[in-house]
């Protein structure tokens, strides 16, 4: 699945809704500032419903975590993916989401 950055389909939007945020408490994260970049499937004909958040430094300049988020249940992506398993379909939704 290729994946698009948002902003460039939508660099308005983008701009206004793009979200930073600065941890407080780990020493080693201290004095940085991170941007979460949203990244969408544009396969032609694709309806994966999943986006990944590209998580980037502003003191590196670049990439330090790749976050994938499905917000379709269980049922959803065994369809979708035929040949899938459980694990993997855990592995497409990303974090464990709250119910």
């Amino acid at each position: 699945m290729p994946y698009t950055p948002f902003d460039e389909k939508f660099p308005e939007i983008a701009r206004k809704e793009t979200r930073s945020f600065t941890p407080l408490k780990k020493a080693e994260l201290a004095g940085d500032e991170f941007g979460l970049l949203e990244l969408y499937c544009d396969e032609p004909g694709c309806d994966c419903q999943r986006v990944m958040f590209c998580v980037m430094s502003q003191l590196r300049s670049k990439p330090v975590a790749y976050i994938g988020y499905g917000w379709e249940d269980e049922k959803f992506y065994m369809k979708r993916f035929r040949f899938i398993d459980r694990d993997d379909v855990r592995e497409l939704q990303g974090p464990k989401r709250r119910q």
